[in-house]
């Protein structure tokens, strides 16, 4: 990607590791449309009920992995066209 390119993804699993991993190859927002600040593994949620420990890995803020972009955890406009 070239430097100063705009790009958003989303705030998923994939749109997460993508961020993370261009986060230093373009003008990046990560927007996470459930108004969220944090990764959420949801498939570790049975996990977290039968071993409460395990639930502090299952939530990752966006800040600890993202250094070099900005958090958007509003809903996003899908007028723009």
């Amino acid at each position: 990607m070239e430097s100063g390119v705009r790009t958003k993804k989303g705030g998923g699993i994939a749109g997460s590791l993508h961020a993370k991993t261009t986060q230093f190859d373009a003008d990046l927002t990560l927007n996470d449309p459930n108004r969220k600040e944090y990764l959420e593994f949801t498939w570790a949620n049975l996990r977290n009920m039968v071993e409460p420990s395990f639930a502090d890995r299952s939530l990752i803020n966006h800040r600890d992995y993202l250094s070099n972009g900005s958090i958007d955890c509003r809903r996003p406009s899908y007028n723009c066209l």
